[in-house]
């Protein structure tokens, strides 16, 4: 008889809103405020409060919506999904990109509102992989049990919720292209 001890649910929805006018709003609040420095290196990071703009509550209350399947799945009673913190990162040169790190909050997220071909590619890692194990490098395909990380090519409109633990990391864009995602914190 086998057993899954530990699985680990990723939810991706797609967005059908505005993201003209997301994209147009993010960029006035870029030049109007300065970058904060966090996970993004040579990046634009903004300010954690996206989710109490005004141009941020058709897309904020679609997350929200969302959100509760992953809620439900990790068994968590809820009244409704509060948004603890959301920002966007910009990453548009060949040496942009966002560092491994973790979140708070319950769930975690990133939304693509930009993500063109040679986007760098988001990483979810495995908390119980010790790459040290003799299997990880000896397995014939990688699964849930000898993976590293799991990796998510973005798209634009796709967004990715996880449980807030999860260590993750976005690689540096293999073009001179622009990537705009929003992440995001939820309770």
């Amino acid at each position: 008889m086998k057993k899954n001890i530990f699985t680990i649910p990723l939810f991706n929805y797609e967005y059908n809103g505005d993201m003209d006018s997301l994209e147009t709003n993010i960029r006035k609040y870029v030049g109007a405020v300065r970058s904060v420095k966090r996970s993004n290196v040579h990046g634009y990071q903004s300010l954690p409060d996206l989710h109490t703009l005004e141009f941020m509550q058709p897309f904020m209350r679609w997350l929200c919506e969302n959100a509760g399947e992953a809620f439900d799945e990790l068994g968590h009673i809820r009244q409704h999904v509060n948004v603890e913190g959301c920002w966007f990162n910009i990453n548009n040169t060949l040496n942009s990109h966002n560092q491994i790190h973790n979140h708070s909050g319950i769930v975690s997220g990133v939304f693509y509102l930009k993500a063109p071909e040679g986007a760098g590619n988001l990483h979810i890692m495995n908390m119980g992989m010790n790459q040290m194990w003799l299997g990880h490098n000896q397995a014939d395909r990688p699964g849930s049990a000898t993976a590293a990380h799991y990796t998510i090519k973005p798209r634009a409109g796709d967004m990715y919720l996880w449980p807030s633990y999860l260590y993750h990391s976005v690689d540096s864009n293999t073009k001179d292209v622009e990537r705009i995602s929003i992440s995001f914190n939820l309770t």
